[in-house]
């Protein structure tokens, strides 16, 4: 393990999402020293480890009970339109971004009761009226897209009061958006030879992951279920971190320039016989294995 990483045992999720409750993770000391601070993990000693094993049951039936509230929330707000109004020159300029107390406070008013962690960074900031998304992190497997028609405040009192009056459609998703929504939480899986005790022989890249999720957009492309076949970089993921042990980790992916993000799980697991990796993926379900046979980069 390099010096400069150190290993943590996560004992609720990581609030930014990218890690899950019972995982084994490789942090940068400042990280972990920042979730450390948010008592949300412990050290991967020998003891705690041997402590995971005995509640690691507890821990994922927690975090899928949490998984299922989130998701019920999802559908709840599935579809989601917001109206902000705010001060804008007449090229629709704001004076000032819309920051994430605005959309929390519209979503209180909708009846949703979100803090401001929860709603993702706006990358880029909204500074236009006009039609935008925020996206809402509900639980570090999902989130639900949010539609923001900002409009100057001379505009609120002439908006239509009936559902079935005309008013201006969000724009149709742009390819890109497209592809980010079909890869949002997507698993990638990567195969990689073990030392047998957890430990891959070789670290597994930036640039691995983004071969992975390469491949997996080129199968996406072959099948027309996209237009758009760009390449992703080591750059586009964060976090960029090498991985060490087998195990599951939840990356962003910045597709584009503009906000074009998707979430992914990706897992590491050992690169052995057909019939032993599927006993050895038996936790990660159906679709994984369906995807290990379609589009796993294999390390060995």
């Amino acid at each position: 393990m390099s010096h400069s990483s150190v290993q943590r045992i996560l004992i609720n999720d990581d609030p930014s999402g990218r890690h899950r409750a019972g995982e084994i993770v490789t942090l940068t000391p400042g990280y972990a020293r920042h979730l450390d601070r948010l008592k949300i993990t412990m050290r991967a000693t020998p003891e705690n480890l041997r402590l995971l094993e005995q509640q690691r049951e507890t821990i994922i039936a927690r975090d899928e009970e949490a998984l299922e509230t989130a998701r019920r929330l999802a559908s709840i707000m599935e579809g989601i339109q917001l109206t902000i109004p705010r001060s804008a020159n007449e090229q629709g300029k704001l004076y000032a971004s819309i920051d994430k107390r605005e959309i929390v406070q519209a979503l209180k008013e909708a009846g949703h009761e979100i803090n401001r962690k929860q709603v993702m960074d706006l990358n880029p900031p909204i500074q236009t009226t006009g039609w935008h998304t925020a996206h809402v992190r509900l639980h570090s497997r999902v989130t639900v897209p949010v539609s923001l028609n900002i409009i100057r405040p001379g505009e609120l009192d002439a908006a239509p009061l009936f559902d079935d009056a005309p008013y201006d459609e969000p724009p149709a998703p742009s390819p890109m958006q497209q592809l980010a929504d079909k890869l949002n939480w997507h698993p990638v899986v990567i195969l990689a030879p073990t030392d047998g005790e957890g430990y891959v022989r070789r670290s597994v890249e930036g640039r691995d992951v983004a071969r992975a999720i390469t491949r997996l957009i080129d199968e996406f492309a072959k099948a027309e279920e996209i237009t758009v076949r760009p390449i992703v970089t080591e750059d586009q993921i964060t976090p960029n971190q090498p991985i060490f042990a087998v195990g599951e980790r939840t990356v962003h992916v910045q597709l584009s320039s503009e906000t074009n993000t998707a979430i992914m799980t990706v897992y590491v697991v050992p690169s052995i016989g057909a019939a032993e990796n599927r006993g050895a993926r038996r936790g990660l379900g159906q679709p994984q294995w369906i995807l290990v046979n379609r589009a796993a980069l294999d390390l060995r």
